[in-house]
């Protein structure tokens, strides 16, 4: 009667911490059939920019951004570009290649790099990306 018991609870146990998960799910991306072929002679190249953020990172979870693009960060401005391949860190200082190639219809990320300064409990850590810009010749 006592192993009843045991094996009733263990059944509960398991049922109550199965139904307590963490599901993700993951949705499918572009088709494997969709293809672009643009060759160079398509494009035309416009020029590159380098984009940067400084940042301070405590305890590998706090985190506070001190400059971007070489000037003092400031809270309120709340600007965010995508540009594929990029690191999201730097997604805030992506709106200088915009604002500077407003004609490109392309933008490829050709290096990127990331500086880590140790600190007692945390990092300090500057990010540098160089962003080439293209437009498409008709």
């Amino acid at each position: 009667m006592k192993a009843l018991k045991y094996i009733v609870a263990i059944a509960a146990v398991a049922i109550g911490l199965t139904s307590c998960g963490v599901m993700k799910t993951n949705t499918p991306g572009p088709s494997p059939s969709a293809r672009l072929n643009i060759d160079l002679n398509q494009l035309q190249y416009l020029g590159e920019q380098e984009i940067t953020v400084t940042f301070d990172k405590y305890l590998g979870i706090f985190k506070k951004i001190r400059t971007i693009n070489g000037e003092d960060f400031d809270r309120s401005v709340r600007v965010y570009s995508y540009i594929p391949n990029l690191s999201p860190h730097l997604y805030r200082a992506a709106s200088v290649v915009y604002e500077a190639f407003p004609q490109a219809d392309y933008f490829i990320v050709s290096r990127q790099t990331s500086t880590r300064t140790l600190l007692f409990l945390g990092s300090e850590v500057e990010m540098k990306a160089t962003v080439k810009a293209y437009k498409r010749v008709k």
